[in-house]
């Protein structure tokens, strides 16, 4: 008699104890609150392009023009104002006489829209302008854990040289 209570007992808490329980899952890295306010954006100009590939392999298209003197500082930085209302995300430079913007609609962590402006890093001018056939530069961008990053599609001037392609690309971090 005394063995069955033992086994009576012994069953349910193995049960439970080796029972079906979740493994808790590793959190997801947090993206960057894209709240209101200055931010840092860097534009980097592409020589190349990005390779686009189909399933007949893959390319890179890139028109490049320039003064025929070195190649200037790909990489210019200007402080930016970022304003959001729902997924949609506007970015303003603050500097009164740049006109750099970036239109963007947030999906997710991801970002999608036009680029179309100027402004001045030191004594370097970056432009952004449409390819050929378009209205605005394409921009594109994933919202990570401390910046955004990103894309641009068109043509971007610096200096006396300019490139059209899809690779060149911007990034986004807060002023603290």
């Amino acid at each position: 008699m005394q063995m069955r209570r033992f086994t009576a007992l012994v069953v349910p808490v193995v049960f439970l104890a080796c029972g079906s329980h979740a493994t808790p899952a590793a959190p997801s890295p947090a993206v960057l609150d894209l709240v209101p306010g200055s931010y840092a954006m860097t534009l980097t100009m592409s020589q190349s392009g990005d390779p686009v590939c189909t399933g007949g392999g893959c390319t890179a298209f890139s028109i490049c023009i320039g003064d025929g003197g070195a190649f200037p500082a790909r990489t210019l930085s200007t402080v930016v104002r970022l304003d959001r209302a729902g997924d949609s995300v506007s970015i303003r430079a603050e500097d009164p006489s740049a006109t750099i913007r970036l239109d963007l609609q947030l999906t997710g962590s991801a970002l999608g829209g036009t680029a179309l402006g100027q402004f001045r890093d030191g004594a370097q001018q970056v432009v952004v302008a449409p390819s050929a056939g378009q209205q605005a530069a394409v921009a594109t961008g994933i919202v990570m854990t401390a910046s955004v990053a990103g894309r641009i599609q068109g043509q971007m001037s610096v200096g006396g040289y300019s490139c059209s392609n899809n690779g060149h690309s911007w990034t986004l971090t807060p002023r603290r």
